[in-house]
């Protein structure tokens, strides 16, 4: 199994963390999980899963951003959004205690990881 498979497998997840700390665009999570992660996933993988998210309720389409070259939707994390996180981190841990073989390695936290 590839690193970019395993991030895929997270990315609603890591959305909602990276969501926890500031509004974004989806443009902002491509060049994120690339700067971040080191796996590119495009528009076709992000807007979609976006898409979807706002349906679940767990994001909002925020305004337009202005400014730039051409308008820009952004996202906004919702209550139901910030409630999943403790969950997902919570199972995630528990996924991990219970297949680890050995010691993890130490790796750094994302620059958006808020504890």
């Amino acid at each position: 199994m590839r690193k970019h498979d395993v991030v895929r497998g997270l990315l609603p997840f890591l959305i909602l963390k990276y969501g926890q700390k500031k509004d974004f665009h989806g443009y902002e999570l491509i060049k994120m999980f690339r700067r971040e992660f080191h796996v590119y996933f495009g528009p076709s993988t992000i807007y979609p899963l976006l898409a979807v998210m706002v349906k679940e309720g767990l994001l909002t389409k925020g305004d337009w951003a202005t400014g730039a070259t051409r308008p820009i939707i952004v996202y906004k994390i919702t209550q139901d959004g910030l409630d999943m996180i403790p969950c997902s981190e919570a199972t995630l841990l528990l996924v991990i205690q219970h297949t680890r073989t050995e010691e993890p390695k130490r790796l750094t936290a994302p620059s958006f990881w808020v504890s």
